[in-house]
């Protein structure tokens, strides 16, 4: 990596016009040479436009377009293809920054950059959900020797970490070409596994708009989100560059997928949540 670490937020967008530069201008930074911001439009029924070549920082913005709506995974693919930094982070074009966490990720990456292989940096989030904002702070709390393991242990159960609280070292980068619903949980994933470097910060990095799970976003689609997130889990079964004892652990993931699943139909059936009928019951 060079001496001047750069970063690329990739903000990928679908019709969300004025929440998309909300989210362009929560971009931070009293770096701004070391920054860009590459907004995705997935083939929109409007163009996306910024108006402007920086956002109110001076951050540079450029928007890329997509031929055809594959989705938020393919958009995020296409965005880093098109990035220059050495570093990338992943927006929700719903969600903001908050103020701080740029600079932060580049104090770490600039600090780390020099180590062997990739780096993985996550931070805190608003309005996430209970367990998994629980499960996160949990991990912040061990010794940071066993932090990359614990993670990775956490990631065979369930996605603990959210995309808009991460920075991953370019190289690190991995997609499904296949996967629309729980894509990011591909990507985080396997750059979980392949990094070197993990990072928990108990800064917090983004504010999410609205709670995980709710009927707005890809993630309204409870039944594809189960299958996407069984197609993640047989990803990392059959990878051969992850070791083989995570893989052993995928079972117990699938069968705490289908346990908490089945709860949440038995629950919404007595009238304590959303009535789903089992295989749409959210994971």
């Amino acid at each position: 990596m060079a001496d001047r670490v750069t970063l690329t937020v990739v903000i990928p967008t679908h019709d969300r016009p004025g929440l998309t530069s909300r989210a362009v201008n929560s971009v931070c930074t009293n770096r701004p040479e070391q920054v860009e911001i590459v907004v995705v439009d997935d083939c929109g029924s409007t163009p996306y436009e910024f108006g402007r070549r920086q956002n109110v920082r001076g951050v540079p913005v450029i928007v890329v377009r997509t031929s055809f709506n594959g989705g938020p995974g393919l958009a995020r693919k296409l965005g880093v293809e098109q990035s220059a930094g050495h570093a990338i982070a992943f927006l929700d074009s719903d969600d903001v920054y908050e103020g701080g966490w740029i600079d932060e990720g580049l104090d770490q990456l600039l600090k780390h950059h020099s180590e062997e292989g990739g780096v993985f940096l996550a931070g805190g989030v608003r309005r996430g959900s209970i367990a998994i904002s629980a499960t996160y702070w949990l991990l912040t709390g061990l010794p940071p020797s066993w932090r990359r393991v614990a993670s990775r242990l956490a990631v065979v159960m369930f996605n603990p970490f959210y995309t808009p609280s991460l920075m991953l070292s370019r190289d690190l980068c991995q997609f499904s070409n296949s996967l629309r619903h729980c894509e990011d949980y591909y990507t985080n994933a396997m750059a979980l596994f392949k990094a070197r470097t993990v990072i928990l910060s108990r800064s917090y990095a983004c504010s999410l708009s609205r709670r995980p799970g709710s009927l707005r976003g890809e993630s309204g689609n409870t039944r594809e989100m189960l299958r996407g997130e069984l197609s993640t889990r047989w990803a990392i079964l059959v990878s051969g560059s992850i070791p083989v004892i995570y893989r052993l652990l995928v079972p117990l993931g699938v069968a705490y997928q289908f346990t908490r699943a089945s709860a949440q139909w038995i629950l919404g059936m007595c009238g304590f949540g959303r009535r789903t009928s089992l295989s749409d019951a959210r994971v």
